[in-house]
């Protein structure tokens, strides 16, 4: 499954959902993954990016090069915040996966 920040996305997300997984990912991580307040700022990649290298055992996740735009705004996600606390991110990952399940 491919993540990305814009629609279209090749037909699996509708960027309506892309918007739903990432305020669901926000909120679960509140502010070390952004504003609570207004958890959906197009930025489903970097977030889901960061979410994985938080990952306790993780220490490389493969991303996309394709757009010089989408690689400069996951160095950004990256670079802005702190890594998670790993169980945190596991329990964005569970989220995300049984979000992921209904489409």
């Amino acid at each position: 499954l491919r993540f990305a920040s814009e629609g279209p996305l090749d037909g699996q997300l509708l960027e309506e959902d892309a918007d739903a997984l990432e305020g669901r990912i926000t909120a679960l991580c509140g502010s070390a993954l952004g504003d609570p307040e207004e958890p959906v700022a197009g930025e489903l990649a970097g977030k889901t990016v960061h979410v994985l290298v938080s990952l306790a055992g993780v220490q490389c996740v493969l991303v996309g090069m394709r757009r010089p735009r989408y690689v400069v705004d996951v160095v950004k996600a990256l670079k802005q915040r702190p890594l998670l606390e790993p169980a945190m991110a596991l329990a964005a990952v569970k989220s995300a996966h049984t979000a992921l399940s209904m489409w």
